[in-house]
């Protein structure tokens, strides 16, 4: 990864590229991408690299600073810190993948689950008169994971997933 960040500073580098900061209303088109990449690195550390998934979540928690009306954003930082939250109990000593449900709960990191879900239901009660078919990938990713997590823990939602954005 880092001969990649060697390699993509020298390309940029020699094509003579500037640096600048884009204006707010690049931000929109830029963000998708964005999110992508801290997605990828996060992806990359939840398979191993413990700090890439540290690293991506810090990045998410600036991109929320930054834009916490943005949906996706908060949408892809819970998802983050409710996957994080699991990361003790993810694999075995010896590396192997431990499902779900036979996860030691007690080791889940409370503060990171309290921490996902308030972003959950803050993007929940900003968007409950959304319809479904505008609601954005990552927001509806983190609420079906809150609430698989919360079902997987005996705690029963009174409406579906769907209904959220209904």
């Amino acid at each position: 990864m880092a001969q990649r960040l060697v390699r993509a500073k020298a390309k940029i580098r020699d094509a003579n590229i500037p640096y600048r900061v884009p204006s707010e209303a690049d931000l929109p088109e830029r963000l998708s991408a964005v999110l992508a990449v801290v997605y990828l690195i996060f992806n990359e550390g939840y398979t191993g690299r413990g700090e890439l998934a540290t690293e991506a979540v810090r990045l998410g928690r600036g991109l929320a600073e930054l834009m916490p009306d943005e949906p996706e954003v908060m949408g892809l930082l819970a998802l983050m810190l409710l996957t994080e939250s699991r990361r003790a109990t993810r694999t075995t000593p010896a590396g192997d993948l431990v499902l779900l449900a036979d996860q030691d709960r007690s080791l889940w990191d409370r503060d990171l689950i309290a921490e996902g879900q308030a972003i959950v239901r803050a993007c929940l009660r900003r968007n409950q008169h959304r319809p479904l078919p505008d609601a954005k990938p990552r927001s509806m990713r983190c609420t079906v994971t809150r609430r698989l997590q919360r079902r997987r823990n005996g705690v029963r939602s009174s409406s579906s997933t769907t209904s959220s954005w209904s």
